[in-house]
């Protein structure tokens, strides 16, 4: 995804992609930092809970993924 993303913004960034990349580089550390700040406090707060959590984001996507095949499906029919 990383590769694709960066392919995307440097195409986009016109006449400054050093400077996108930057932005996008930065952006995705950032996340990691958050990711890992939230996963050790709802660690800490009950140990199973990013699993937890985890498990129902898991299942919300493959939700949604169903939906959208059964309307694509729907549509081409």
């Amino acid at each position: 995804m990383i590769p694709v993303l960066a392919t995307l913004i440097s195409e986009a960034a016109g006449p400054a992609p050093a400077k996108a990349m930057g932005w996008q580089a930065a952006s995705a550390n950032l996340g990691q930092a958050i990711a890992a700040t939230a996963t050790g406090a709802l660690f800490g707060a009950w140990q199973p809970l990013p699993f937890v959590a985890a498990a129902a984001l898991l299942g919300a996507g493959a939700a949604a993924a169903a939906l959208l095949s059964a309307r694509n499906m729907s549509a081409t029919v």
